[in-house]
């Protein structure tokens, strides 16, 4: 009895101690954000200039929620940007302060997360170290107008570890905790309706029947508001200052686009190399290079998903990165970017756990775990002070671009 006292305690300090390390690390990579100024595009929309700022100072909070902003509703988005206002007013500190205590907070749910999927304390860890210090992540929390990314990927993450908890379970106060951060979700960002599917690929990890009226019926709840502020933001989307002159194409080369979009995203994850705050559309025709990365990212998932469809663990990587980006590859066009380091935010997880497993498994459980998380996580680590302070104000000029 007092071993397995011994061992559970070791097990729990170990677990402690990755969490707090993970968020260490994290805020060692991005703690110079908090030195940085606004930038000149979208920061006055949202903050400087904008006319939601000090509503919260006087008390009227309906146009939060009644009305869209910059081609988004997201109202819980331009609340936390209040609240900073009433910290001190047009200081960039508390903006700033704020999107790096999230994105510390969704490393370590990141954490939380795959413990509770895989649990494996090593594995979790990796991938959410990964997740901390990837220089990718910069635009999305060294950016304050970007504050939507972290914001929802909190609440996102908190329904999906609840809900992942309500599977294992069967414990309905997870279930409810679950719809209900998921709508906090919603009212950040309208990327968080890829929730909906998601749980779908939780139940197939823990060995849920999908087809069974009680599963099905379960998800009715989340795909119902999935359905509705996806309508939402489409609307919101048709009203913003950036629908004029976005590149018509037709569907296959949309999905051409959206092929060489993801084996950028995946290279990028990979090596963080020409990371940039815009990435437009080829000026004239498509160059045969994009062809030949739609094909190779279709063998690639191809591959990945036949080849390895008996790997709960690979399935679900593979399947949480394609849902999560799959929303943001321009086949459905918004904005006149083709790409944007922040769209790659939440689904990089997937990428990153599929990342660690594979090491782990082609190497010794050591040496893997040595390689995975002390290489990369020193160069990212090194690469995130240079790419974070490039967007400190009078560094680098936005001039272009959307929001979303």
């Amino acid at each position: 009895m007092s071993i397995v006292f011994e061992k559970d305690k070791k097990q729990n300090f170990n677990f402690v101690l990755l969490i707090i390390l993970t968020g260490i690390l994290t805020y060692w990579s991005y703690a110079p954000v908090l030195k940085n100024k606004f930038t000149n595009w979208d920061d006055p929309n949202y903050v400087t200039e904008s006319p939601f700022i000090n509503l919260i100072e006087k008390g009227d909070y309906k146009p939060y929620f009644t009305e869209n902003h910059m081609g988004n509703y997201h109202p819980f988005t331009l609340i936390s940007l209040s609240l900073d206002y009433q910290s001190d007013k047009y200081n960039p500190l508390p903006y700033h302060r704020t999107n790096l205590i999230l994105h510390i907070l969704n490393s370590c749910l990141v954490f939380l997360l795959i413990y509770r999927l895989i649990g494996n304390s090593y594995t979790a860890f990796f991938t959410a170290l990964l997740f901390g210090v990837h220089p990718i992540h910069a635009e999305s929390v060294a950016w304050i107008a970007e504050r939507k990314d972290v914001l929802f990927t909190f609440f996102f993450l908190i329904s999906l570890w609840f809900y992942a908890g309500f599977a294992k379970e069967k414990n309905y106060v997870f279930y409810g905790l679950a719809l209900v951060f998921f709508i906090f979700s919603l009212l950040s960002k309208g990327m968080a309706v890829s929730l909906a599917p998601t749980l779908v690929l939780v139940d197939y990890y823990y060995g849920r029947n999908i087809k069974s009226t009680k599963v099905v019926l379960e998800k009715i709840p989340f795909f119902l508001l999935a359905l509705f502020f996806g309508m939402v933001a489409v609307y919101a989307q048709s009203l913003g200052p950036d629908t004029e002159g976005i590149p018509d194409y037709n569907l296959f080369k949309r999905l051409v686009f959206a092929g060489y979009g993801a084996s950028q995203y995946i290279l990028k994850l990979l090596w963080p190399f020409d990371l940039v705050a815009f990435y437009p559309y080829p000026k004239a025709e498509i160059p045969y290079y994009y062809y030949f990365a739609f094909l190779a990212v279709i063998g690639l998932f191809t591959w990945l998903v036949i080849f390895f469809r008996t790997n709960k663990i690979i399935l679900f990587s593979v399947i949480f990165f394609l849902l999560n980006i799959g929303l943001v590859l321009q086949i459905l066009p918004v904005g006149k970017a083709l790409m944007a380091d922040r769209y790659a935010y939440l689904p990089s997880i997937g990428f990153f756990l599929l990342l660690v497993f594979a090491v782990e498994r082609i190497m010794s459980f050591k040496k893997g775990y040595l390689l995975t998380g002390g290489y990369f996580s020193f160069i990212f680590s090194l690469l995130e002070f240079i790419i974070i302070n490039m967007y400190k104000c009078g560094k680098i000029a936005f001039h272009c671009g959307t929001t979303q």
